[in-house]
């Protein structure tokens, strides 16, 4: 289904996304967060070559947060359930 606007240049359609997810053993949510936070955006200058390098470090530096908050939200999550499961019942 299509919303009729034109794609933006630097994005792929989204029906990408699955065989890219199948590829590589990520989720299709996980491959969007990295697309948002840039990531796609690194493997475009990686495909550009070496003239690059210099550029991909720093990159990669800006975006450390977003894959960490992705895993620590589910662990802070599980932990609050189990303290509820642990407070005595009323």
């Amino acid at each position: 289904m299509s919303s009729g606007r034109p794609l933006p240049q630097d994005r792929e359609p989204s029906s990408t996304i699955a065989p890219a997810a199948e590829r590589t053993g990520l989720s299709n949510d996980t491959l969007r967060c990295y697309e948002k936070a840039g990531l796609q955006r690194f493997a475009g200058l990686r495909a550009e070559g070496h003239g690059t390098v210099a550029d991909r470090p720093a990159m990669l530096r800006e975006h450390p947060a977003v894959p960490a908050d992705r895993i620590r939200a589910p662990r802070r999550n599980a932990s609050a359930l189990h303290d509820k499961i642990a407070l005595p019942h009323a």
